[in-house]
C-alpha cells in the first residue's frame, strides 16, 4: 500500500533529528580561592621565561603531579597565588596547564602585581559603569563608546608627541506643537513633536585617555565623579629574552 507523502513528512522530520545531537555546552572555568589571574586585568596574555625546570601540578595543593616544564622556554602567566603560579608551557608529555613555584619565573615583581591587581580593580569599574551608561575621567575612548555610543560630532588634532580628541554629544528632546490640518471633514488640530537640541555632553581625551568631561543643562548622561587609574599596557612577551646560551629566541605568537 502507497501512503500518501503527506503522511511521510513526520516519519522523515523525526528520523532527520535523530542524528542531530545538541551543541557542547562550554565548561565554567574553575578558578582557585585566593588567586589573582592575569585575564581580570587584560586581555593581552602574559609570558615570562623559566629560571629552571619547574615542578608543576594540577591544582594549588600540590596533589596531582602534572610534569617537569622544560627549561630553557617561555611560559604563559594565567595566575598567581601566594608562592605559586599557574602557567601554560611545555612539559615532557606535552603542554600543561600547572601550577609552579612562583620564583621559577622570571619578572614578576610586586610592582607588576600591584598594578595588575589595580587593573583588575580597574575593570569592575568599568564594567559597572558602562552597564549604567556612565563615564569617567581615566576612561579609554574606546570604553567611552561602549557607555554611551557614537558620538555625534568627533574633533581630533594630533602632534609628534602626542593626540588630543575631543567627542561631542548631543542630547534631544521632544516639544510637542499643534497644528491645523485642512481634511475633507473640515480644518482639525494635530499634534507632532519636533526634536530639538537639550543639552551636549563633551569628552576630552589625551592620548586615547579621558582627561575631561564638560556636561551642560538637559542631559541625561551621568558623569561619574570617580577618576579610574589609567589602563595596564604591556606587550604579549612582557618580560624580553637575553641572548644566551640556554635562552633560545623568543617564540611568535600566530595572528
Amino acid at each position: 500500500m502507497v501512503r500518501p507523502l503527506v503522511s511521510l513528512v513526520p516519519l522523515l522530520a523525526s528520523a532527520f533529528f535523530v542524528f542531530v545531537s545538541p551543541p557542547a555546552r562550554a565548561e565554567p572555568i574553575l578558578r582557585e580561592p585566593g588567586a589573582f589571574y592575569f585575564s581580570d586585568a587584560s586581555e593581552k596574555p602574559f609570558f615570562s621565561p623559566l629560571k629552571y625546570a619547574a615542578i608543576s601540578y594540577f591544582d594549588a595543593g600540590e596533589s596531582r603531579y602534572a610534569g617537569t616544564l622544560r627549561f630553557p622556554q617561555t611560559v604563559e602567566v594565567l595566575a598567581v597565588r601566594e608562592q605559586q603560579a599557574k602557567v601554560r608551557g611545555q612539559a615532557q608529555q606535552g603542554q600543561v596547564a600547572a601550577w609552579i613555584a612562583l620564583d621559577a619565573i622570571e619578572g614578576i615583581t610586586p610592582e607588576l602585581l600591584a598594578s595588575l591587581s589595580a587593573a583588575a580593580e580597574r575593570s569592575k569599574q568599568i564594567a559597572a559603569l558602562i552597564k549604567r551608561n556612565e563615564i569617567a575621567v581615566g576612561m579609554t575612548m574606546e570604553e567611552v563608546r561602549q557607555s554611551l555610543g557614537k558620538p555625534q560630532k568627533t574633533t581630533r588634532r594630533a602632534t609628534t608627541e602626542d593626540s588630543d580628541e575631543l567627542w561631542e554629544y548631543i542630547h534631544y528632546k521632544y516639544i510637542p506643537q499643534q497644528t491645523v490640518v485642512n481634511t475633507p471633514m473640515g480644518l482639525t488640530t494635530s499634534t507632532v513633536y519636533v526634536k530639538v537640541p537639550d543639552g551636549t555632553i563633551e569628552v576630552t581625551a589625551k592620548n586615547g585617555i579621558v582627561t575631561s568631561i564638560q556636561q551642560s543643562e538637559g542631559t541625561t548622561v551621568q558623569k561619574n565623579s570617580t577618576i579610574l587609574v589609567p589602563p595596564v599596557y604591556y606587550s604579549p612577551y612582557q618580560i624580553p629574552y637575553s641572548p644566551g646560551p640556554l635562552c633560545p629566541p623568543s617564540p611568535r605568537r600566530s595572528r
